[in-house]
C-alpha cells in the first residue's frame, strides 16, 4: 500500500500496488533474482551466450546463428510467460556494437581478440555538459556534488586506468567540506581533467594480453646522516611463470632528494618508495601495455595512495599524478598490494646489493633518476610542485 496526499480533496488517499515499485529494495532485490534465473535458463538449458548485466540479458553470435539465437530467446521469454518489447528501440537487432545501462560494447574486432568498452554518447555529453555547467558557475552545493559523484563514478568505470578516481576523489572532499561551496583550485583541474578524458573518447580495451600478468616488486632506501643522504630505488620485474625477467638498482642523488622533498621532511622514505613505483612503470611501459599488473611494496603509505589516489604528502602529488597517468596511457589493470620487507626481492636492490639477481640470470636496466623525474615535471603528468 501506498498512501499519498490528494491535494483537491485535502485528504489522504490509499492505493494498493499491482507490482513493486521500481527502485525499492525488495524490488530491485527480486527482480535481479528472476533475471539471474533467466539467465541460467538460456546459458544452461539452449546453450545461448548470454551475459547478466543487472537486468540487461545481452546475447553473443555470429552472423550466421543470429537469426537462430534471436528467436530461441524470444521463445524462451514467450514460454516464461513475459511480456517484452519484439520491435523497436529496446528490442534492436544483432549488431557489432550494442548498448547497455549507458554502457556501449563494440565487438566488431573480436575475431582479431579485441573488444571496446565505453560510455554511451548520450550519457558522455551529458556529463560533459553537467561538469562545464559546474565550472562556469563556480559553486557547486553538497546535495549537488554527490549527485555529480554518482554520475562521475559510473562513468569512470569505463575509463582505463584511475585518473577518472582521482578527479572523483576531489569532488568527494568537496561535498563534505564545510566551506561556502566555492570550487578550490585542485577541484576546478580535477574537472577540467575529467572534461578532457570524456571528449578524448578513448574505450576501455580488452585484448589477448588481457589474461597476461606481471608482477613487479618495488622498494627504496633512505637513511640521513647528517647534510648527506644515502638513498636508493631498486625494483624487480617478474613474469607470470615466476622467473625474474629484468630489475634497476639506482642511486638518488642529494640534488634530486631535494627536489623531492618540497616540504623539506626530515625523512623522504615515502616519496622514494613512491619514486620507485613510477621509475619501474615507466622502464617496463612497452613490455606491460594492456596487461594485468600486481605491483608489490612493503610501504604501506604508497600502497594507500594509489588505491585511494589520494595523498595527504606535499611531495608526493607529482608521483600519484604521473602514475596514474601512464597507468591510463598503457591500459594497464594495475592492482597493488603489500609485501613484508623479508619477502620483497627488491630490498636488496634499492640497497646496491644485486648480486644474487646476476646470479639468478636477471638482465638489469640502468637509467639516470634525475631524467626520470625530469620527465615528470611534463605538463601532461600534472607537473611537479618544484
Amino acid at each position: 500500500m501506498i498512501v499519498v496526499g490528494d491535494p483537491n480533496t485535502k485528504t489522504l488517499q490509499a492505493f494498493r500496488l499491482k507490482a513493486l515499485p521500481f527502485g525499492s529494495v525488495k524490488s530491485v532485490h527480486s527482480f535481479l533474482r528472476v533475471s539471474h534465473s533467466i539467465w541460467a535458463v538460456l546459458t544452461t538449458i539452449f546453450m545461448v551466450i548470454t551475459t547478466n548485466y543487472f537486468y540487461d540479458l545481452i546475447s553473443l553470435a555470429t552472423m550466421a546463428e543470429s537469426q537462430s539465437v534471436n528467436f530461441t530467446v524470444k521463445a524462451v521469454f514467450r514460454m516464461l510467460g513475459w511480456k517484452f518489447a519484439e520491435d523497436g528501440p529496446k528490442a534492436p537487432p544483432f549488431s557489432p556494437t550494442v548498448t547497455a545501462l549507458g554502457v556501449s560494447v563494440d565487438v566488431s574486432d573480436l575475431h582479431q581478440g579485441l573488444v571496446l568498452i565505453d560510455n554511451t554518447e548520450k550519457r558522455a555529453l551529458e556529463l560533459l555538459d553537467t561538469i562545464l555547467s559546474v565550472i562556469q558557475s563556480g559553486r557547486m552545493t553538497k546535495k549537488e556534488a554527490l549527485r555529480l559523484r554518482g554520475r562521475m563514478q559510473f562513468a569512470s568505470g569505463q575509463i582505463f586506468g584511475r585518473v577518472a578516481k582521482r578527479c572523483l576523489s576531489a569532488v568527494t572532499q568537496h561535498a563534505y567540506d564545510t566551506g561556502d561551496g566555492r570550487l578550490s583550485d585542485v577541484l576546478l583541474t580535477s574537472l577540467e581533467r575529467l572534461c578532457g578524458l570524456l571528449q578524448m573518447k578513448v574505450p576501455r580495451t580488452l585484448t589477448k594480453k588481457s589474461t597476461m600478468t606481471w608482477f613487479i616488486f618495488t622498494d627504496a632506501s633512505h637513511e640521513s646522516g647528517g647534510d648527506f643522504s644515502v638513498a636508493g630505488v631498486g625494483a624487480v620485474l617478474v613474469n607470470s611463470l615466476g622467473e625474474k625477467v629484468n630489475f634497476f638498482s639506482e642511486r638518488l642523488d642529494e640534488d634530486l632528494l631535494k627536489k623531492i622533498n618540497v616540504s623539506k621532511r626530515k625523512t623522504i622514505i615515502f616519496e622514494c618508495e613512491f619514486f620507485a613505483v613510477f621509475c619501474a612503470m615507466w622502464l617496463w611501459k612497452e613490455m606491460l601495455a594492456g596487461c594485468n599488473i600486481v605491483i608489490h611494496t612493503d610501504n604501506d603509505g604508497v600502497r594507500d595512495a594509489f588505491i585511494s589516489c589520494h595523498t595527504t604528502s606535499d611531495n608526493a602529488p607529482p608521483i600519484l599524478n604521473a602514475c596514474l597517468q601512464l597507468e591510463f596511457e598503457q591500459s594497464w589493470n594495475a592492482w597493488i598490494t603489500r609485501a613484508p620487507t623479508e619477502s620483497n626481492i627488491a630490498d636488496e636492490p634499492s640497497r646496491f646489493d644485486v648480486s644474487f639477481l646476476l646470479q639468478c640470470g636477471c638482465a638489469r636496466t640502468f637509467f639516470d633518476p634525475c631524467s626520470i623525474w625530469q620527465l615528470m615535471s611534463n605538463e601532461k603528468w600534472g607537473g611537479t610542485t618544484t
